[in-house]
């Protein structure tokens, strides 16, 4: 466990990070260890939560999760977005995925229940992608983006 006692759940699409993350030192579990791989969904979220044993931050790329449930009790749960270019292809997406993951990953560990985060290389928003993407077609990212390298 790490010392934040905070653990990573990886969704399927980022699962190759987990090594990476357990050298580093950090909890990091996947969708997978609870029998959970398929669409991220309210049923598979408190599985997760019913067999976690400490704090814990959904690691996902799935954007559209709230979005698609929004009568669920988001703000229980703590959920990590990574986002990357959309231009990129084949390896270079995994490449991007996985240096995301490293950047942000104490960011990531410090969120709590209910704070909903989006991750790119270079930001981080405090809000879900698709809240992203509306303020960055009104100009609005400045009061919500931490910057840090």
């Amino acid at each position: 466990m790490t010392q934040t006692g905070v653990a990573l759940v990886l969704d399927e699409h980022i699962m190759a990070g987990r090594a990476a993350m357990r050298q580093r030192g950090i909890d990091t579990r996947t969708v997978e260890d609870f029998n959970a791989t398929s669409t991220l969904d309210p049923d598979v979220i408190r599985l997760i939560a019913a067999a976690m044993d400490c704090p814990w931050v959904l690691v996902t790329m799935d954007g559209s999760i709230v979005d698609d449930h929004p009568a669920f009790e988001w703000e229980r749960y703590a959920i990590a977005w990574l986002t990357i270019d959309r231009y990129l292809k084949g390896a270079a997406v995994e490449f991007a995925k996985m240096d995301t993951l490293h950047r942000r990953a104490h960011q990531m560990l410090e969120q709590r229940p209910g704070d909903h985060h989006t991750y790119t290389r270079r930001s981080r928003y405090r809000c879900p992608p698709s809240l992203v993407s509306r303020q960055r077609a009104f100009g609005r990212t400045r009061a919500t983006v931490s910057r840090s390298a």
